[in-house]
């Protein structure tokens, strides 16, 4: 939740600067610093994080810092996305927005992000998607917590560790519970994904 806090305001607003107000030099810039970050496996970003913000602001693994590392991960599949869709908005729509003397800025937000709203949502949801199975920036960043915690500058638990460690655990008992968790994890990325497609059916139509 703390990563998508994070992510889908830069992502979001990144990909409607790139598609309705980008020109120039830092169109490029952003476009390549997405693709490059897009690119990296997820345990350089874990490392990143780690010698950033782990051993340099926080001190010691927290929940903060894992949320950094995932929302670094979700951060280009929306700019990309929210991109995309918003380019196959009909040019129509906005002239005769414009046209009619609303402004951009409003015509962005009242026009373009509805038309476009089925291929937002359908970002959105698959960068959550990618960031909840990531276990390998976590284990550099969270560590993980056998107990319930809300506060984000300790250690926190989390369903990829957990599955992590009962997978790699001895004890038979242990993998039982890996496939559980496993199950847990799927089911909550099938949840979101079949509510985006509840979200957003109307809309097709």
């Amino acid at each position: 939740v703390v990563a998508a806090v994070i992510g889908v305001p830069v992502g979001l607003g990144c990909g409607i600067y790139l598609a309705e107000y980008g020109r120039g030099t830092i169109v490029e810039v952003i476009r390549f610093c997405s693709d490059l970050v897009a690119g990296l496996p997820s345990i350089v970003v874990g490392v990143f994080v780690w010698a950033l913000l782990v051993r340099q602001v926080v001190g010691n693994f927290s929940g903060l810092a894992g949320a950094v590392s995932l929302s670094i991960i979700m951060i280009p599949i929306i700019v990309r996305t929210v991109e995309a869709v918003l380019l196959l908005v009909p040019y129509t729509l906005r002239e005769a927005a414009l046209a009619l003397g609303v402004p951009k800025w409003r015509m962005v937000i009242s026009v373009v992000l509805p038309s476009a709203r089925a291929g937002i949502i359908t970002g959105l949801v698959l960068s959550v998607a990618r960031a909840g199975g990531e276990t390998a920036p976590l284990l550099l960043t969270t560590l993980g917590n056998q107990f319930f915690s809300w506060n984000l500058l300790e250690p926190v638990g989390a369903i990829p560790i957990q599955l992590y460690n009962y997978a790699v655990a001895p004890y038979p008992d242990w993998h039982t519970k890996a496939w559980g968790a496993a199950f847990v994890l799927i089911s909550v990325i099938g949840i979101l994904s079949t509510l985006a497609r509840v979200a957003t059916r109307g809309n097709n139509r």
